[in-house]
């Protein structure tokens, strides 16, 4: 249960999060930076900073629900540059305090498709393709680190990047972010079933309602977190969720050294024989595709790095010695920040693996078995 809510409330909140920035009268997040479109019209969303807090207090008009995708699209101004300016920290430990988007990446990738499909690899291939798994990973960080980048040094989320690309554009917008958009639609069509799932899990373990009344139980808490618009009580969440779904899982590798399917360095080092054996090439394919290509998490990233405050507290892009060093300081914090997400991934993706290598491959179990 704790794995499906970890992809229901993270990935619920990362949809919310990028839909707050890029879709007219949904604000669910509070960001660091204040933020204006970047084609003003009258239809602007008003922005002022809290007289004691001096955070960002957004709120909108009923006729910004009209406003065109043209005029969704969100970068950091000059605005923000005083008042969110901040030193980054010079050592590994400091760093370590700023930490977060990576921790609800984490929490969002390590899900049902992972438990799923790493688990058949394993039946299927044996420890063949611990390989995979890890180069899969290298691939989806690689791909984080870029996003990461160019959200600190140019202020801009995912889609307002985009749109800053050459080709067709629709009503003045570039198809790329259309399709995002559709994209997130069917995400969060996708995390209903999620949602059912875990309502279902709760309805075992705690039989006091229905799977209908746990799934509307369930649908309350989660619009009321991001109702609430703060962003921290969602690291908090993630945090505290993949200390327990990530500890769990591992707790069941070694658990696994005390019963018939104990496996051993042997079965370790056959995993880096890197090599695909015969009839498992599809599910490897999959898998790479899940683990180490799956777009939805990666391309929320640098909302997640904004809302954190990686890009305010780096400045509005300009082109001075200052400004490189802030950015190059919290790009390195960036980089740690991904750099332990991929380890909280990569270290549960393997567990399933093994799981999945150790206790299923011997069986001999056959598509739909």
């Amino acid at each position: 249960m704790v794995g499906i809510a970890v992809n229901v409330v993270c990935s619920s909140a990362q949809a919310a999060a990028t839909l707050s920035k890029h879709t007219p009268g949904i604000f669910l997040f509070r960001p660091k930076p204040v933020l204006q479109t970047t084609q003003p019209s009258i239809f602007s969303h008003l922005s002022t900073l809290h007289p004691d807090t001096h955070e960002p207090k957004l709120t909108t008009t009923l006729s910004s629900i009209l406003c065109p995708l043209s005029s969704i699209l969100y970068t950091m101004t000059s605005q923000s540059k005083k008042a969110t300016l901040r030193e980054p920290p010079k050592s590994i430990w400091g760093s370590l305090r700023f930490l977060g988007p990576g921790l609800i990446l984490s929490a969002a990738i390590v899900g049902s498709g992972e438990l799923i499909a790493t688990t058949t690899m394993g039946a299927k291939a044996g420890f063949s393709l611990i390989w995979l798994i890890l180069f899969a990973c290298l691939t989806k960080i690689a791909v984080q680190l870029e996003y990461g980048k160019h959200c600190i040094t140019h202020g801009k989320t995912t889609f307002a990047a985009w749109d800053m690309g050459g080709g067709p554009r629709i009503f003045g917008t570039h198809w790329t972010v259309h399709v995002g958009l559709l994209y997130m639609i069917a995400v969060l069509v996708g995390l209903g079933v999620v949602l059912g799932g875990c309502a279902q899990v709760a309805m075992y373990a705690w039989p006091v309602m229905g799977i209908w009344g746990w799934s509307l139980a369930l649908m309350v808490l989660l619009g009321l977190m991001v109702f609430h618009g703060e962003y921290k009580p969602i690291e908090i969440i993630a945090a505290l969720l993949n200390v327990v779904f990530v500890g769990a899982i591992i707790f069941c590798v070694f658990a696994l050294q005390t019963t018939p399917y104990a496996f051993g360095w042997g079965d370790i080092a056959e995993g880096f024989s890197f090599r695909i054996p015969s009839g498992t090439l599809a599910i490897a394919l999959g898998v790479f595709g899940i683990v180490g290509l799956s777009p939805g998490e990666i391309f929320i990233y640098p909302s997640w790095c904004l809302e954190k405050g990686y890009g305010a507290y780096a400045g509005v892009r300009e082109d001075t010695d200052e400004w490189a060093r802030r950015a190059k300081g919290w790009i390195r914090v960036m980089t740690i920040d991904a750099l332990f997400s991929m380890l909280v991934y990569l270290f549960a993706t393997i567990a399933f693996y093994i799981l999945g290598a150790s206790i299923l491959a011997s069986r001999e179990l056959r598509d739909g078995n």
